[in-house]
């Protein structure tokens, strides 16, 4: 006589789980049960009263226990509530869960199905024992509409399991015993319950978002949201934000690391399973690729059966109009961040990083996202630590990390951010160590020049501070000239002025922007003065009036598109909020309309005796092995030279001494300065 103690433990009904693996038991102990009641009904078809009767009173025991468990998590049930299984679907998984916890019905289920596993038959002969077949069984067998479509392995040709064999998805079976993993080499998943602690950027967009989605989880829309920007920009911490107000997860997938051809319909199920079991939506990434359409819609075809919601992210322009398979499309471009954004940005990671610094002045003078001043400062400790490390170690000591306090310092941050700078194909890296000390120049011409330094230092207090910025709504860039005779300085000025606003110098080679074909030259100084604005350059226009120069009438067409080059590039540069210097031998060239554009206009003169005088003294290295005959004076007041070939005798004289290793004599210089005026066809004078 069957009895229902030999399978469950009477004392125990009502009482609550201890742990799921004590839930899993008792579905086990219930297929035994199932399978038993099974095999004796062929040999009494006369006791189904009692057989039902059992049945039920297992079923009412197990309940009892899932009902007291309201403090432990029972996977199984959370399973069957999120796929809102039905009572014939459950017993399905709970056969299918039998043979992974109890080899011994591997046996059984090969005698009674042929297989090792349960079938949908079996199943349904189970189910028949207490309850009638309905149609709605047979739809539990159409993998085209059935939740167990995500929860059974079966072949990826098959659409109905009938003839199928009941067999867990090792994904389902990993969560029901605990060791589910979410991720996986393509994603990467944030937990709501995650502590955020993130700068406070689009606030309005992450407002905007929350409200949203409220609509969305009421509604029975269904909507695909793109959020474009640059990379960096903050979009995946937006959605972060978003989900953790509404208490769901969000799982981050990659789209650069998957191929169309290699995407399965089985990894799309295991991800449909990942996120239900998970509480998680979906965004996906690097969707501006050119393999990403065919990539997301094939997957969000399957994927709108589950998620109503799917992100998408942008980090380029993507085409309009933009279509989702099965969705509303919803686009929301972030742009860059406002100065009042930026100075929230530096203040957090002031405080994040224990800085001195001002967030005022670095955000008036840094154009950064987020995500690179996230990684500029990481670099920066990397710096901080490796000096502080340097200046511990003894000749042959070890140090200890304990005693290393490394502290980020400004030059640290500047460094650092010149590292990130990536470099445009029309253009070079300037990297001179050159700074006001170095420069020999007269008074009102060094004077102008920390004048236009301090332009940038208190550009904020000025615009902002004092309201002048409501006067100035674009323009608040800073244009210089620099003109006057050849190798008087101007390129060396153009380094010292970056490297004391700690920015790198561009320059710019106008031989390969200007473009004979219509168009090409406007496109190439976009990509100019994009690539300055996203990396911090300083613009460096060498030879300005090889392209800026006036022309008074138009000959030809092309002198027609030459003005329309000019224009656009003046354009550019009035709408510009970075730094352009420019340097000309022939500032007569320039007309009027372009010197209004201009900030600051530094006349560089040829030197006067005292000059010469103390650039010729300047010239020789303090390790420089020079002779007393070197008449300074002389040299400063007889010699009309400009401080680039004063330079260039100097190193001359030093190679000849050089050879025949000894001092650098008068001799020498006087050798270098006749080669010098012969060079350049000049009659030396003695």
């Amino acid at each position: 006589m069957l009895s229902l103690d030999t399978y469950f433990d009477s004392n125990l009904q009502h009482t609550s789980y201890t742990a799921p693996i004590s839930h899993l038991q008792d579905m086990l102990s219930l297929t035994h049960l199932y399978l038993k009641i099974y095999d004796e009904f062929a040999k009494s078809p006369d006791a189904t009263h009692e057989f039902t009767r059992l049945l039920s009173e297992a079923w009412q025991y197990i309940i009892s226990r899932e009902t007291a468990s309201t403090n432990t998590y029972l996977p199984l049930i959370v399973l069957k509530d999120t796929f809102n299984l039905s009572f014939f679907e459950y017993l399905c998984i709970t056969l299918a869960l039998s043979t992974e916890l109890d080899e011994n019905l591997c046996l059984t289920y090969t005698t009674l199905c042929g297989n090792a596993h349960p079938s949908f038959h079996l199943a349904m002969c189970l189910y028949g024992l207490t309850e009638p077949i309905e149609d709605e069984i047979f739809a539990s067998a159409d993998l085209t509409t059935s939740s167990l479509q995500y929860l059974l392995h079966y072949e990826e040709n098959t659409t109905t399991l009938m003839r199928q064999s009941l067999c867990l998805h090792k994904n389902v079976m990993l969560y029901l015993t605990g060791n589910l993993t979410i991720t996986d080499d393509y994603s990467t998943h944030f937990l709501a319950s995650t502590p955020l602690n993130l700068a406070p950027l689009h606030k309005e967009v992450t407002q905007k978002l929350v409200q949203h989605l409220t609509y969305i989880f009421e509604s029975s829309t269904k909507q695909a949201i793109g959020l474009e920007g640059l990379k960096g920009l903050g979009k995946q911490t937006v959605l972060k934000q978003v989900c953790a107000m509404h208490h769901v997860n969000c799982l981050f997938l990659d789209l650069s690391k998957l191929q169309a051809t290699d995407l399965p319909p089985i990894y799309i199920k295991n991800l449909c399973f990942k996120l239900l079991m998970s509480n998680s939506l979906l965004c996906l990434t690097h969707c501006e690729i050119k393999e990403a359409p065919a990539i997301y819609e094939k997957m969000l075809n399957i994927l709108s059966s589950i998620c109503k919601v799917v992100f998408l992210c942008f980090d380029a322009p993507t085409p309009k109009p933009f279509e989702v398979t099965n969705y509303h499309y919803l686009h929301i471009p972030l742009g860059l961040p406002t100065l009042h954004e930026k100075i929230m940005m530096w203040t957090f990671m002031k405080e994040q990083y224990n800085l001195t610094i001002d967030p005022k002045l670095y955000a008036s003078k840094y154009n950064l996202v987020i995500g690179k001043l996230e990684t500029i400062l990481k670099n920066s400790e990397c710096l901080a630590a490796y000096e502080a490390i340097i200046s511990t170690i003894g000749d042959s000591a070890i140090v200890d990390s304990a005693e290393i306090h490394p502290k980020i310092q400004e030059h640290h941050i500047i460094q650092s951010i010149l590292n990130a700078n990536q470099i445009q194909g029309n253009a070079t890296l300037i990297q001179h160590p050159y700074t006001f000390d170095d420069l020999i120049l007269d008074a009102p011409t060094l004077k102008t020049l920390h004048q236009i330094c301090n332009y940038v230092t208190y550009r904020y207090t000025v615009f902002e501070e004092w309201g002048y910025g409501q006067n100035y709504a674009y323009g608040r860039g800073l244009n210089i000239l620099f003109y006057g005779a050849p190798g008087t300085g101007k390129t060396m000025c153009a380094s010292v002025l970056a490297n004391a606003w700690g920015l790198a110098l561009l320059k710019v080679d106008l031989s390969r922007v200007v473009d004979k074909y219509i168009g090409e030259t406007e496109k190439r100084l976009d990509e100019i003065f994009m690539c300055a604005a996203q990396n911090n350059y300083v613009l460096f226009f060498d030879e300005a009036d090889s392209l800026f120069a006036k022309r008074t009438e138009i000959s030809s067409s092309n002198d027609k598109y030459a003005n329309i080059e000019v224009s656009y590039l003046l354009q550019k540069m009035e709408l510009y909020n970075g730094i352009v210097i420019m340097a000309t031998n022939l500032v007569q060239n320039f007309d009027e309309a372009f010197k209004r554009r201009i900030n600051f206009m530094v006349r560089f003169n040829l030197p006067n005796a005292d000059t010469r005088k103390a650039l010729w003294q300047k010239a020789f290295p303090a390790t420089a092995p020079i002779s007393a005959n070197i008449d300074f004076d002389l040299l400063g007041e007889k010699y009309d030279l400009s401080p680039s070939v004063i330079k260039s005798i100097v190193l001359y004289a030093a190679f000849l001494a050089s050879s025949e290793n000894r001092a650098v004599t008068m001799e020498d210089l006087l050798e270098s300065i006749k080669y010098e005026y012969e060079k350049n066809n000049r009659m030396m004078p003695y």
